[in-house]
């Protein structure tokens, strides 16, 4: 009897469960058919579309009755100066007189240093072996075969602002085109650069190709630790952005108004390039519509239930794509303390599905960094195996791939103070940041199921269910 006693208790917490967690496809559906409408212009932040975005979401947070969650506003309204972007396609570099074109022979992922004459370049294998120490006064560049975290620092603190370096297989080398050839250039890491804040400094990536010819037509001297190989050219355009928006924060208030867990999303995107608009329906309006949803299924469940254990606040931030400047800004002006923020939880990219997962579209990546955020991914795997909501990946196999997303997205600025993060998305569909990203192009079966898990763990999290 004891036995069907606990099946039965276990049959009845995975009703609750599923009853009381229905985001439902239809409100996703609607909100990511708004918000990537033709009429929302690509939500850039310098098109009127962005203004329409923040419109839309603040009339869904009233309309679930949600509280303001910056004090008595809505809107934590930020200004940022000084964004440097470089047209793509009329980009090049000059080395020795041999001109190498942007996505043909190399990739350009981080563009913030000023253009640039009589640029000396040297080549390195042993990034310590460097001899040379920074001069304010010389800008230079640097060949090296291959860079990490540790290897960026050393070169920047050593004053390179131009850092030259291979990719390692032809179709890494097309990854990383996709990812850049929307015609923004990030003044922030990519899948494969590294964040070092508030440095100047230039990579480019090259085709595997390219770079072996280059060091034999330099006459590099392999043996050689460092040496002097010649000059560079970096005539790069450059144009400055002014803006002024908003994040957007709602609040459920918790019984103990110290700790909040804080459920995000970026409601920017890329805008309108050569007169096309890029609607942005999985990047990111599936992941707005996926908090708007998950924000009005926890207020209801409050309403019936009684306050939380902690707050909970849904932040919508803007200027992810311009270098998470919205949520640098939360981050330095929070609503509540950080040292009070138990974990943010940050959904970006919720509607598709990338190459390692076409078999199998029901899967979300759920990862956050080893140490204090394991809780995190421990827990959301326990609920999702008692409800099978859909497959998690926790980027087992291959962990410093999963590292270099975590740099992709809001999260980032969670985990650089030290604040436990979950961040939830679909990797690298064949749509970023191009303009087949649309709303029919989305799963909105498997949204509703990422919806429903993630209301299913901030239950367990904050009721203790």
């Amino acid at each position: 009897m004891e036995f069907y006693k606990r099946i039965w208790i276990l049959v009845f917490l995975f009703c609750f469960r599923l009853l009381n967690g229905q985001v439902t496809e239809s409100d996703l559906k609607k909100h990511v058919e708004i918000l990537a409408s033709p009429e929302f212009e690509g939500r850039g932040i310098r098109n009127a579309g962005h203004k329409k975005a923040e419109l839309y979401i603040l009339r869904q947070l009233n309309y679930a009755r949600l509280k303001p969650g910056n004090q008595e506003s809505f809107r934590q309204e930020f200004s940022f100066k000084n964004v440097l972007v470089t047209p793509p396609f009329n980009h090049h570099i000059v080395i020795q007189g041999d001109t190498l074109i942007n996505f043909l022979d190399y990739v350009s992922v981080r563009t913030n240093s000023a253009k640039s004459k009589e640029i000396v370049l040297y080549a390195a294998v042993d990034a310590d072996k460097i001899k040379t120490k920074k001069d304010e006064e010389e800008r230079k560049a640097i060949l090296i075969d291959d860079v990490d975290e540790q290897i960026l620092n050393t070169l920047v603190m050593k004053g390179f602002n131009y850092i030259i370096t291979p990719v390692s297989s032809d179709e890494e080398f097309l990854r990383l085109k996709e990812i850049n050839e929307s015609g923004i250039i990030q003044d922030i890491s990519d899948a494969n650069l590294f964040l070092i804040p508030s440095r100047e400094y230039d990579m480019y990536y090259l085709h595997p190709k390219v770079y072996t010819e280059l060091k034999h037509q330099l006459k590099i001297k392999q043996k050689k630790a460092f040496q002097k190989v010649g000059n560079i050219e970096l005539p790069v355009k450059k144009k400055e952005i002014n803006a002024n928006p908003s994040n957007l924060l709602a609040l459920i208030p918790g019984e103990n108004a110290d700790s909040t867990i804080v459920i995000s999303a970026h409601y920017d995107h890329i805008g309108v390039i050569n007169n096309q608009v890029y609607l942005g329906a999985n990047d990111n309006a599936s992941g707005t519509a996926g908090v708007l949803a998950v924000a009005k299924e926890l207020q209801k469940y409050a309403n019936k239930n009684g306050l939380p254990k902690y707050n909970i606040l849904f932040a919508f931030f803007s200027c992810e794509e311009v270098g998470l400047k919205g949520s640098q800004f939360y981050v330095e002006n929070p609503a509540s303390p950080l040292n009070s923020t138990i974990a943010n939880i940050n959904l970006d990219m919720i509607g598709n599905e990338d190459e390692q997962h076409k078999s199998n579209p029901n899967f979300i990546y759920a990862y956050g960094p080893k140490g204090k955020s394991e809780f995190l991914m421990h827990k959301i795997d326990s609920i999702n195996q008692e409800s099978n909501f859909l497959t998690l990946d926790f980027f087992e196999n291959n962990m410093q791939v999963g590292n270099k997303f975590l740099r992709l997205s809001d999260q980032a600025n969670f985990i650089k103070n030290d604040i436990p993060a979950l961040f939830l998305f679909n990797g690298l569909s064949p749509h970023y940041h191009k303009v087949s990203d649309r709303p029919d192009k989305l799963d909105y079966t498997k949204m509703k199921n990422v919806c429903n898990l993630l209301v299913a763990l901030i239950k367990d999290m904050a009721y203790d269910l």
